[in-house]
């Protein structure tokens, strides 16, 4: 879809930030908060609740196996949105 987002992650911990090109690294995409929060309240109002800065980091848990295809359309959606 053509979005550029740098995902670092810890086990089953991760953050997201938008990033300028593929080559950037998360400090430089930690400047669009405001696309940021554009997601984050797309995401949640599909039903996904991640924490509301891309500093603070989410996680993952077994819980999630059942219903990560709806997560992972949900973020379809979310990206296609302008």
């Amino acid at each position: 879809r053509g979005v550029r987002i740098a995902v670092q992650d810890v086990g089953s911990m991760f953050s997201l930030a938008f990033t300028p090109s593929f080559e950037s690294g998360v400090s430089e995409a930690a400047q669009d908060e405001a696309r940021f929060e554009r997601l984050i309240v797309r995401l949640a109002g599909e039903g996904v609740l991640l924490p509301p800065m891309s500093s603070e980091c989410a996680f993952l848990s077994a819980a999630h196996v059942p219903i990560i295809e709806d997560i992972l359309a949900a973020f379809g959606r979310a990206f296609e949105q302008p």
